[in-house]
């Protein structure tokens, strides 16, 4: 066959590309359908040769290039030719359910979505979900759900262990079937979920002065109970100076600066904090500084899960660094500690997927 010269090939990429990558007005059908069918088959042969190079290192892509026909050289010189000369940066092709994202492009699709939400109020980042393309919507619900179901799969685990506690468990219902948030009863409880549980500031309260002197508790799960500043300011009195108390997740309610730096300022005291949820609370950057100094001065808070507040990004990602760094302390840690062994390689995998999945960094992707 002969070759097509690098004028031609830049034409018809610019011809196939131009939704992508051109400036230019030349469309298909601006092509004679001898050139449309050369496009594509141009197109599909890169397809092809940047298939074959996706997730080598530099060595095995050259070896790679260099098994390559004459022809898909001089196609493929002419592709970067085509980029370097000055194209925009690539946009997003449109994805559907005959086209749909690589892993890869989730990913980066997740955090930019991530990011466009980082330092919004609650009605800027539902503005922002409702102009996302549909693909994205649906990818967020999907990863959403997926969050849910860790989250399900985690409370499930931890309900298999002794003392772990739910509504049911802890509050009597009243006359109307509603449960009575203003008597909690904590027995022998060593952990606490209430998930969308009408608690607000005075069962808050109420269950702080049932916590007072608790030797049990280790762990609070209150994710959307509508726990407001004064609520998370009893609470952290209640866990002061605990030295078994290990975990609070408040996700989803309304702390604001007064309760992030309350809680902050009481987990500094306490010996053995790992897990501090704090996501979707509309702190701002007051409460962020308080949250910087108590996951510097405790390497043990290996989670710290903040996304969705109204903070400075900067201090957002200072945050997860600063998580990362304690985690990647435990994880030398553990690895001198057993010397390297299976069983604590295992371990450190185990360790690095909580990082990843449920920690700080997981808004990151």
């Amino acid at each position: 066959m002969q070759y097509i010269s690098c004028i031609m090939v830049i034409l018809l990429l610019c011809a196939l590309l131009t939704p992508i990558w051109c400036q230019q007005d030349l469309k298909m059908e601006d092509l004679t359908p001898e050139q449309q069918q050369e496009a594509i088959r141009q197109r599909d042969m890169l397809k092809e040769m940047f298939d074959a190079l996706q997730g080598k290192s530099e060595e095995e892509q050259a070896a790679i290039v260099q098994g390559f026909s004459e022809e898909q050289r001089q196609l493929l010189d002419a592709y970067h030719k085509f980029r370097q000369g000055g194209g925009a940066e690539p946009a997003e092709p449109e994805f559907d359910e005959n086209n749909p994202p690589s892993p890869e492009q989730q990913q980066r699709i997740l955090k930019r979505i991530f990011d466009s939400l980082e330092g919004k109020t609650r009605d800027e980042q539902n503005d922002i979900i409702n102009k996302l393309k549909p693909f994205e919507k649906e990818l967020m619900d999907r990863y959403n759900d997926y969050r849910f179901e860790q989250q399900v799969n985690h409370m499930k685990a931890e309900k298999q262990k002794a003392g772990h506690c739910e509504d049911k468990d802890v509050y009597k219902m009243d006359e109307d079937e509603n449960y009575d948030y203003t008597r909690p009863s904590l027995g022998n409880c060593t952990q606490l979920s209430l998930w969308d549980d009408d608690l607000g500031d005075d069962g808050a309260r109420a269950l702080s002065s049932e916590l007072k002197g608790n030797n049990h508790l280790v762990a609070l799960f209150l994710d959307t109970t509508g726990i407001e500043s004064d609520g998370a300011i009893a609470l952290a009195t209640a866990i002061k100076d605990s030295d078994i108390f290990a975990s609070i997740d408040l996700e989803g309610n309304s702390i604001g600066n007064a309760g992030a730096k309350a809680l902050a300022e009481a987990l500094l005291t306490v010996t053995n904090i790992e897990r501090v949820g704090l996501a979707h609370n509309e702190i701002g950057d007051e409460g962020a500084d308080a949250l910087i100094e108590l996951v510097k001065a405790k390497p043990s808070i290996l989670f710290c899960e903040i996304h969705g507040n109204l903070m400075a990004k900067a201090k957002f990602k200072l945050i997860n660094k600063l998580v990362e760094g304690n985690m990647k302390t435990a994880i030398e840690a553990k690895q001198a500690e057993n010397d390297n062994s299976h069983e604590d390689e295992e371990n450190v995998v185990e360790v690095k997927e909580e990082l990843y999945f449920d920690g700080g960094i997981y808004c990151e992707l």
